[in-house]
């Protein structure tokens, strides 16, 4: 599952036109509890076993310290290990249950972790969303827009072709091992470039790096091994960065006549064009 990157062929990334620039990141108090607050207390500990039940109840009482380790790491741009740490939980997908490839490696993270995660999370995306870098085709990690928005603008297209007896051809892409093969260089260059530095991107490098993980079943539990790339599957900021190293934002910014849709680790692309008439739907070669 692991390559190792190559840093001699490291691509550049034009920096965006910002409109505003992000500022370094000071947690709140405020910030912590509502988030400690927010907490799911259905789910899982990560590998300090601190349960998401007891920081939600005890949310104003640990919303203090909490607010003081979060500010001194992103100051220091150091993690705690178990921060780097994850317990691998295989969730099977679909079948032969003895291929190790039909399940899907979820990773069981801090969720004190988790909590600052989040609040980077959404600092990073109010950046985007201030800057206008996303385009609008975007469906995944989007709030208001989903798969189902996904498919009723697909559907609104294909639909307004077929009245006007136009064949449509759609191709649709999933990216294989979305999470796991993520190049980290890569992406800290390419969240460079959308005006993400200082102490987040320094936090989001040692969040990515010297990091690893053990597969646990039935309550045994395998050696542990690094990860030299990819990003936790089932953490937070791993999903936002998911969305960054995306090749779809290249697609539709070097293919504007394609009509791309996007959700998550999958593309829909078909090729239109338009006419003062209406729009037509061609194949796409």
């Amino acid at each position: 599952m692991f390559t190792i990157e190559d840093s001699t062929t490291l691509p550049t990334f034009d920096p965006k036109p910002l409109t505003s620039v992000l500022q370094p990141l000071v947690v709140t108090q405020e910030m912590v509890a509502k988030k400690l607050k927010a907490l799911r207390p259905d789910k899982s500990p990560g590998i300090d076993q601190l349960h998401p039940r007891v920081l939600k109840e005890l949310a104003e009482e640990l919303a203090a310290p909490l607010t003081i380790i979060y500010n001194t790491s992103l100051r220091e741009g150091e993690l705690p290990t178990q921060w780097r740490e994850a317990n691998i939980c295989p969730i099977f997908k679909k079948g032969d249950k003895e291929d190790p490839a039909n399940y899907r490696p979820v990773s069981l993270t801090s969720i004190v972790c988790k909590v600052l995660e989040r609040i980077i999370c959404e600092v990073i995306i109010k950046h985007i969303k201030d800057n206008d870098l996303t385009c609008q085709q975007q469906h995944g990690f989007s709030k208001g827009k989903s798969v189902v928005t996904n498919l009723l603008e697909a559907l609104d297209v294909w639909t307004e072709a077929l009245s006007h007896n136009i064949p449509v051809d759609v191709i649709f892409l999933d990216y294989a091992k979305a999470f796991d093969t993520v190049p980290h260089e890569r992406l800290l260059r390419k969240m460079e470039a959308l005006g993400i530095t200082g102490n987040l991107l320094q936090w989001t490098r040692q969040f990515l790096t010297r990091r690893r993980q053990q597969v646990s079943v039935d309550g045994t539990s395998s050696g542990w091994k690094p990860v030299i790339n990819g990003v936790p599957q089932g953490s937070v900021l791993g999903l936002s960065c998911s969305q960054f190293s995306s090749v779809t934002s290249l697609m539709s910014s070097t293919t504007s006549s394609y009509y791309l849709r996007m959700i998550q680790r999958s593309t829909l692309q078909y090729l239109t064009t338009v006419t003062t008439s209406t729009r037509h739907v061609s194949k796409l070669t």
